[in-house]
């Protein structure tokens, strides 16, 4: 294991801690499925696994490792989980929405969404401004189409009611249909309830309620780490759309991963067995528990894997099968709508040979952690780099430069030049662009979603 793993350096670690402070105070004790009459039942429906970066452990010696969960939620035959679709589209109408075209490409993308539904679907579109208003609702035809009609932009930009009259929208009988908010805007929340707290609590409720919650945010001036925590809290996905993108792809991406959703209100516990301590989880929010970490993961969609990355620290005092670790996985199956769980054990060997321990690479799950380690160096560079901070920023970017050789001497040498490149680009930006430019903000924003995505 290379140095750099020890030693992220005071000032790395500092950020890593400011900046996942308030995120975890933040978090509900309890996140998951709701409590019901039937206890959680073993599922097929998500695939667990875990490992460790090292097979084996050297007795005696204090080591880093990390532990890797992965989640493989099993594709399922659409038409046998082919269930209705609640969707609230919240768009932002404030004044920064008449630039560029912005308000145009939203229209755009919300008629694709009301020409792609179907008959027995229903959608809501909200506006929001000053204040939110319900533009239109129910069965998605002309109606719907007509109002979309003559929007115009003007007013402040009041995040909190867009998404809370979105969430009230889909709050309906128990009718069995997946209910979904798409929340976009271009702006930072200026009227309202403006606090980060109010606006992630809201998110989390509709989550609570079975309401997934995806934000999309439109050119370089909203708030990303906002937008992509209204992702996490309500369980659905972030996207980062420049004004060159098409937003109707992004649209259309949504409903199409509707339609393989397998799993809701995923929550992931990571127990550790005594001796075990958690250094730090990389890419995700998450609560410390008593024993490792709870982490809510959401939604989970056929074909798309996950993965959870936790640094830990161990000594091994005798030879032999030495457990690390434990992963339960609680969610809401979609083809039953009844609470489930999957789980995984993890043992490495200890052995008194330090050369054999040295040598047991398991290369797939030290790839992952080492993608993962290395996205969390980028998003610290990208948060340096936007506080002026471009001396700091540019340490951080070789520290991941270091995981980009780790992946390629472990045999991964196409995630590696995928890597090098975005790094690259990066510490081209950081040498020699104000981060207040058009060029900083797209930089700034692009890395923390390279981040995520590479992270997770």
């Amino acid at each position: 294991m290379t140095t750099w793993h020890l030693t992220l350096g005071l000032t790395g670690l500092a950020l890593l801690g400011a900046t996942l402070a308030p995120s975890l105070d933040a978090l509900p004790p309890h996140a998951g499925p709701a409590p019901s009459a039937d206890p959680p039942a073993p599922s097929g429906a998500v695939q667990v696994s875990v490992a460790a970066d090292r097979h084996e452990v050297a007795v005696g010696r204090l080591e880093e490792r990390f532990v890797t969960v992965t989640l493989d939620p099993v594709a399922q035959d659409v038409a046998a989980v082919d269930r209705p679709l609640d969707l609230a589209l919240a768009l932002d109408v404030s004044g920064s929405m008449a630039g560029d075209g912005k308000l145009d490409q939203a229209v755009r993308a919300a008629r694709h969404v009301a020409r792609a539904l179907r008959p027995q679907d229903r959608l809501t579109v909200v506006t929001f401004s000053n204040a939110a208003s319900v533009l239109a609702a129910d069965a998605p035809g002309r109606s719907v189409l007509r109002a979309l009609d003559g929007l115009l932009p003007g007013g402040g930009t009041n995040l909190y009611d867009g998404l809370d009259a979105a969430f009230q929208a889909t709050q309906g009988p128990p009718d069995g249909r997946l209910r979904r908010v798409i929340l976009l805007s271009d702006g930072q929340a200026t009227t309202g309830r403006t606090d980060d707290a109010s606006i992630l609590g809201l998110a989390r409720e509709a989550q609570a309620h079975g309401v997934s919650v995806s934000a999309v945010g439109l050119g370089l001036d909203f708030h990303e780490d906002l937008m992509a925590g209204v992702s996490d809290a309500g369980g659905g996905s972030y996207a980062f759309v420049d004004l060159r993108s098409d937003l109707t792809r992004v649209f259309a991406s949504e409903l199409d991963r509707s339609a393989r959703l397998v799993a809701r209100q995923a929550v992931l516990d990571l127990h550790l067995a005594p001796g075990v301590d958690a250094i730090e989880l990389v890419g995700w929010e998450g609560a410390r528990t008593a024993d490792g970490w709870r982490v809510p993961l959401g939604d989970l969609y056929g074909g798309e894997a996950r993965k959870v990355v936790l640094r830990v620290r161990t000594r091994a005092e005798v030879p032999g099968s030495t457990p690390l670790a434990h992963a339960a996985l609680a969610f809401v199956d979609v083809q039953t709508e009844r609470p489930a769980q999957a789980q995984a054990d993890l043992a490495v060997e200890a052995t008194a040979s330090v050369a054999r321990a040295d040598a047991s690479v398991n290369a797939p799950a030290a790839a992952q952690a080492q993608r993962a380690w290395g996205a969390r160096l980028l998003d610290l560079a990208s948060r340096a780099y936007a506080r002026g901070e471009s001396d700091e920023a540019l340490e951080l970017l070789d520290a991941s430069q270091e995981a980009v050789q780790e992946l390629e001497q472990l045999g991964y040498a196409d995630l590696a030049a995928e890597d090098d490149a975005v790094l690259r680009a990066q510490e081209e930006v950081y040498r020699s662009v104000d981060a207040d430019s058009f060029g900083g903000k797209e930089a700034i924003k692009r890395a923390k979603e390279a981040s995520r995505a590479k992270a997770r």
